[in-house]
């Protein structure tokens, strides 16, 4: 992952991924936690491997942790 929003993030894939395409992802912070998972992502953009997703569909508990993980990596910097 190279960049993360409370609305989407940009990733690099070795997988040919093209504007319109859905997704769902899980963002694995770490071996003891679950991962945060995206019901539905759609592929925004397409520059080389890196792919510009928006999350379409977050279920709220999902997205409550999502904003956690925001503060915190706000809060480090």
């Amino acid at each position: 992952m190279v960049d993360l929003s409370i609305r989407g993030c940009a990733i690099k894939s070795t997988v040919p991924l093209h504007k319109g395409n859905l997704l769902c992802l899980k963002i694995r912070l770490t071996d003891k936690e679950p991962p945060i998972e995206i019901d539905q992502a759609t592929v925004r953009t397409v520059t080389g491997r890196r792919v510009g997703l928006e999350f379409v569909k977050i279920r709220p508990e999902e997205e409550t942790r999502l904003r956690k993980l925001l503060l915190t990596l706000l809060q480090s910097r």
